[in-house]
């Protein structure tokens, strides 16, 4: 399928949850880079920018959407959490709606947490309502960061 339609991105997304499951973790890896690869050939212009908007709630989007949420997840765990904080704060700008939780992710590296364990604590469906909470008290310690306008998250 991946060689059939390249720009579909949802077969990478599969063939790397499975080759994780099977702990072929490099091979995981560089099929990520080509599914983020094929995902910024989608979106970015000649110049390399970035769209104004890259909603979820056009469904068409959410392949290219978790494609660079899953890039971004992965160089937070590998300690790269400059470029894992591009990532997010660029979906941010591009969703203002937020619809994946990329302010968390933010909020997350910023506090210093370990990216696996947060990753299963924000993704536990019973820890929905606590998240929004630990979220409200703590995004205040980054007022830069969340000025509530999303025009103006930083790119």
């Amino acid at each position: 399928m991946i060689n059939k339609e390249p720009d579909f991105l949802c077969p990478y997304l599969t063939l790397i949850k499975i080759l994780r499951e099977e702990n072929q973790i490099s091979e995981a890896n560089k099929v990520l880079e080509n599914a983020y690869a094929q995902a910024l050939n989608l979106i970015i212009d000649e110049s390399g920018r970035w769209p104004g908007k890259l909603e979820a709630s056009w469904i068409p989007n959410w392949h290219i959407i978790i494609t660079i949420f899953e890039k971004a997840i992965y160089l937070w765990e590998t300690g790269k959490t400059d470029g894992s904080l591009d990532l997010f704060r660029k979906l941010l700008k591009t969703n203002p709606n937020d619809d994946f939780g990329a302010r968390n992710y933010v909020l997350g590296i910023l506090l210093d947490f370990d990216c696996r364990e947060f990753h299963k604590w924000v993704n536990n469906n019973e820890n929905y309502e606590a998240v929004l909470e630990w979220f409200d008290e703590n995004q205040k310690k980054f007022s830069d960061e969340f000025n509530h306008d999303p025009s103006k998250v930083n790119p």
